[in-house]
């Protein structure tokens, strides 16, 4: 009798430890699990990197709101690059730029206004040639104080229309402005409003 149960609890015993062994099993394979896992987030990590190396940056001046260099991580149209620069401005030429073409690294995208187009027509330029205009506006984009009307300066921010007649005035009565800062002696527009117009206008 003795002996048969030492024969029953070895049995049981056995039982157990094979049971053991296989709850073992499954935790190895939940480690290989976790494991791979692991190595998924590092191939995306691996894939945002490779995207963010691929910057493409664009010049978008002209009749913007806010012109300057733009930078993009992926591929995007000229309609985009308008849109992250403010849109257009008061007086744009929106129609002159193809905003359905893809941009390219380094490439200047130049927003001209009507008064431009107007300008350019009149000595009979084609409107749409895409050269750069050398009349109110240089060929980076900025705004000649020399040859600007009432409206033209009315677009440069801080400029309202009381100011723009100012400055067409001073201009009259004492020539064209020898230098940019010069602008300053016309009444209202003081350091601050100088320092906003500054980098957007020139004298040729």
């Amino acid at each position: 009798m003795k002996n048969k149960l030492i024969y029953v609890m070895a049995l049981v015993l056995g039982l157990i430890l094979i049971s053991c062994g296989k709850g073992g099993g499954y935790v190895v394979s939940g480690f290989d699990e976790a494991e791979t896992s692991e190595n998924s987030e590092e191939k995306i990590e691996e894939a945002d990197y490779h995207v963010s190396d691929k910057e493409t940056a664009v010049y978008v001046c002209g009749a913007v709101v806010n012109p300057g260099v733009y930078r993009f991580d992926v591929e995007v149209i000229k309609e985009e690059a308008v849109a992250a620069a403010g849109g257009f401005a008061k007086g744009a030429s929106r129609e002159y730029v193809n905003l359905a073409e893809h941009i390219t690294d380094g490439e200047k995208i130049y927003v001209p206004y009507e008064s431009e187009l107007e300008v350019s027509l009149a000595y009979g330029e084609d409107e749409n040639s895409g050269t750069e205009y050398s009349g109110v506006y240089s060929s980076d984009g900025r705004l000649n104080i020399n040859k600007a009307s009432k409206e033209d300066f009315m677009t440069l921010t801080g400029i309202g229309e009381a100011k723009a007649e100012a400055i067409v005035s001073y201009r009259e009565e004492h020539g064209a402005f020898n230098s940019i800062d010069e602008i300053m002696n016309v009444n209202g527009i003081k350091s601050g409003v100088y320092n906003n117009i500054k980098d957007y206008i020139t004298l040729n």
